[in-house]
């Protein structure tokens, strides 16, 4: 039986993973009889912050690394190899299932060397044509945001964090409350909890992923081996969910990926495991890591 590690998005923590009873891997693992650890990524929650926040993107980029870099290759020499010490006692392997900025973060962890045995990598709600793209010399070097273009978000006097304005938070990442146009994706008690899972983000990997992550991920995805399953909610507005789009994406994991799956969810947002489509999502993502771990002699 695998043990699966949740690891989640920007301006969210483990939380994200158990909002309530109906919106829950746990419950869905306890069901199925498969151990979950939904882990707060460094500087999220109780969690040491890695890289140090105060760092600056330029620093990072005089070193030929970046903010998801440093952290993903902190998950993999550090805290992913201390979870299957402290959990997988009754597991046979290990597979990571992760969200957004979360998902860039486990693809370069994927890619290194590893202490723990990983058996496959589910990730979500990221790609290689994102709708937010901008140059690496662009003068938004903090990430795209300024106190004066921040609007109702809000900066640290620091300046290394941003909270996101919970209204903007569940228009971007939930779609709600739906235009008129628009299908209704996530169940409306869901926004009841955008407050209390509203996490400050460091500035760090806002500028990574709006800036960078577009010139290095292919370095990585070619030299992930185990299976890899992706998937989009087709109303992401964040990033590509064409068929041109999530092929370019995926096609190059197939360099070395013993297998590949690609789908794109219907009526999801960029929060599919918050939406309507949630429950079916994360049991399809259960019965993919059941899978990679039978399927361990043939795949490698």
């Amino acid at each position: 039986m695998p043990l699966i590690v949740c690891i989640h998005g920007a301006s969210y923590d483990s939380k994200y993973f158990d909002i309530d009873f109906q919106h829950s891997i746990f419950t869905l693992g306890e069901t199925l009889q498969i151990p979950v650890v939904a882990i707060d990524r460094p500087g999220y929650g109780g969690s040491t912050a890695y890289p140090d926040p105060k760092v600056k993107n330029e620093e990072l980029q005089r070193r030929g690394t970046s903010f998801v870099q440093e952290q993903g290759k902190y998950l993999n020499s550090t805290v992913l190899p201390a979870v299957w010490k402290e959990f997988g006692s009754g597991a046979s392997s290990m597979v990571v299932l992760a969200h957004s900025i979360g998902g860039m973060i486990a693809i370069v962890a994927a890619a290194e060397p590893k202490e723990y045995p990983l058996a496959g990598l589910v990730v979500s709600g990221i790609g290689c044509k994102s709708h937010m793209h901008e140059s690496p010399d662009s003068s938004h070097i903090n990430g795209g945001y300024s106190r004066e273009n921040s609007g109702s978000d809000q900066i640290d006097e620091q300046q290394t964090h941003i909270r996101f304005n919970p209204k903007v938070k569940d228009r971007l990442m939930l779609n709600f409350p739906p235009k008129a146009n628009e299908v209704l994706l996530v169940d409306p008690k869901v926004t009841s909890y955008t407050e209390v899972l509203n996490n400050p983000v460091p500035l760090g990997e806002l500028h990574d992923v709006r800036t960078t992550w577009q010139s290095y991920w292919c370095s990585y995805g070619e030299r992930v081996t185990v299976p890899f399953l992706y998937a989009v909610g087709d109303q992401d507005g964040f990033w590509d969910s064409s068929e041109e789009g999530t092929m370019q994406f995926t096609e190059l994991f197939r360099t070395n990926s013993s297998k590949v799956e690609n789908v794109v969810i219907p009526m999801a947002p960029h929060c599919m495991e918050m939406s309507l489509q949630g429950t079916a999502w994360l049991l399809r993502c259960l019965g993919f890591a059941i899978e990679c771990t039978m399927g361990q002699a043939f795949w490698g």
